[in-house]
Parts: structure tokens; C-alpha cells; sequence
């Protein structure tokens, strides 16, 4: 029985790390779509830091796009090929579907927001408007994104659109009058598309601010990927290559937006936050605490 056991020990041994950890992510939603290069560095920083601990792993895009809603579809299905991690605007549903590591991967800075505009609506926005006259205006809004939920509990107008690229030729057609960006996200997507959109540009006045967690998630028969991932994380956190991270793809933004000099309106959330989370201040992005020095 004793050689039976140990033979077990062994062959568990020997196997546990038979073949690297294969890891999914989602394909961007265009040729030019790089809002999420850090996502990707952070997720390979955390299996990096667990490789000792967890095994070799590889770490790829999907060959193939489909939009956010499909995503959680798909992972739940958790098939071979198809993507086992996404990061997502969160809401209750994805969070009983699927397995959420609760950290914000970006510290919540997609949460502070300016705007995309037609350079002949620079008139439309001012440091004297107010909440009562940005009401007045519509914002464009991806289908099935999170800010849908936070402009509607703030009564703030909006127009849908069915895929990203669409958006930007929506604003530049005027179908609605801004489109709300985090501030990590509007310098970049407009640098690339300067040349399709030359009458597009920053707004500099205004900004809003909100809550705004995006989690990684996992299928829910992948508790093994979500709890590497969550260690992997956690010591990114302690040993600060968390922050070091975030300042490498953001510091440029953070100095472009100027949030210091405009005018902010501080949105409503419409969504639970975990306590643990809220309270960690080390998860978050604050314009006011300067960590990119």
C-alpha cells in the first residue's frame, strides 16, 4: 500500500506541471483597438510571479474577435481554444456567472472621463456648464457597456452604438455630441486615428468622474487560473511592480488630461462595490496623489 501511496506522490508530482498553463485572453475588437496592452503585461507580470509556485504557462490572444457580451458567453462554456480570462465592465450577473478577481486592474482610472468631440462643438463645453446643461447633450456608448447603467441613474442622454470602431464614426457624423473616454483611453485612440478623424480632438474643460472596477474574470471550473491570478496580483501589489505598471502605460495620459484644471462632475455609481475593495486605497487611481513622479 506504502509503495502504491508513494507511487501516487510521484506520478501527482511529475504531472502537476506536465504542460505549460495555457491563457486565453480576448483578441482586440480591431486592428488598431490597443486600450488594453497593460491588461495583457499585467496578467503575464502575475503568472510570471506564480511560475515558481504554479508551472510554465503561455499566455496568447483568441484567434478570433467577438464584442464583450459574447465574451462572457464564451468563456462560460470553457473550451479548449477559446478564451479562459477577460476583463470586463462588471455588473451583478457576470459576477454570479463567472468568477471575478476583485482588484481594479487599471485603479479605476478608466472612471475618470473626458471627452471626444467635433472640433466645431468646442463651443458646447465649458467650465461655467453645468450638470443641467450636459443633460441637455448625448454621449456615445458601446452596447453592453457598464457606463450605460451609470448615465441613465445620473440622467445623463446617450446614443448606443454596436461596435467600438462605430462609435468614432458615429461621433464624427454626429449622431450624439461627445464620447466619453477614460483618460488613459482618449489620447491613445485618438492618436491613432488622426488620420481618419481629423476633425476630432480632446476636450479640455470638463471631465466626470465615477467608479468604474474593471475585474478579470474566469469561468467558474477554473478556480485553479483565478487563484494564481489573484496570488500573482496581490504580490505585483505588495512589491509596487502593481504601480510601476500602471505609471508606465498612464503617467502621459494623467499629465495630458489636467484634471486639476477643469471641471469635474462626480457621477453616482449604480453598482455594489465589496467593502474589501472599496477601502483598499492602494487599488485606486487619484488624481489628487501623485505615484508617477
Amino acid at each position: 500500500m506504502r509503495t502504491l501511496l508513494a507511487a501516487i506522490v510521484l506520478i501527482s508530482a511529475c504531472c502537476a506541471y506536465a504542460g505549460p498553463l495555457i491563457v486565453i485572453y480576448p483578441k482586440g475588437q480591431s486592428s488598431i483597438d490597443t486600450r488594453r496592452k497593460e491588461v495583457v503585461e499585467l496578467i503575464r507580470l502575475s503568472l510570471q510571479k506564480t511560475e515558481k509556485t504554479h508551472g510554465p504557462f503561455i499566455l496568447k490572444p483568441a484567434n478570433y474577435v467577438i464584442n464583450p457580451l459574447r465574451q462572457v458567453a464564451d468563456i462560460k462554456k470553457n473550451q479548449k481554444d477559446h478564451i479562459n480570462i477577460v476583463w470586463i465592465d462588471t455588473n451583478k450577473k457576470i459576477e454570479k456567472e463567472l468568477l471575478p478577481i476583485y482588484i481594479p486592474i487599471q485603479k479605476g482610472i478608466v472612471g475618470y472621463r473626458v471627452f471626444l468631440i467635433r472640433n466645431d462643438s468646442k463651443n458646447k463645453f465649458t467650465k461655467s456648464m453645468t450638470l443641467d446643461d450636459l443633460q441637455k447633450l448625448s454621449n456615445g456608448i458601446g452596447l453592453g457597456w457598464m457606463d450605460q447603467g451609470v448615465f441613465e441613474l445620473n440622467k445623463l442622454n446617450y446614443v448606443i452604438g454596436y461596435n467600438y470602431e462605430g462609435l468614432f464614426k458615429m461621433l464624427s457624423a454626429k449622431r450624439f455630441d461627445y464620447f466619453s473616454r477614460g483618460i488613459n483611453e482618449a489620447f491613445p485612440e485618438l492618436e491613432d486615428r488622426k488620420k481618419l478623424y481629423p476633425d476630432m480632438s480632446v476636450e479640455q474643460n470638463i471631465a466626470l468622474s465615477y467608479r468604474h472596477p474593471i475585474y478579470l474574470f474566469t469561468s467558474k471550473q477554473r478556480v485553479d487560473l483565478h487563484d494564481r491570478l489573484e496570488t500573482g496580483f496581490n504580490m505585483m501589489i505588495k512589491d509596487d511592480s502593481f504601480n510601476k505598471t500602471f505609471c508606465k502605460y498612464n503617467k502621459s495620459s494623467i499629465e495630458k488630461a489636467n484634471l486639476r484644471n477643469r471641471k469635474i462632475f462626480k457621477l453616482e455609481y449604480h453598482l455594489p462595490i465589496p467593502e474589501s475593495v472599496e477601502k483598499r486605497r492602494e487599488l485606486w487611481f487619484d488624481p489628487m496623489v501623485d505615484i508617477c513622479q
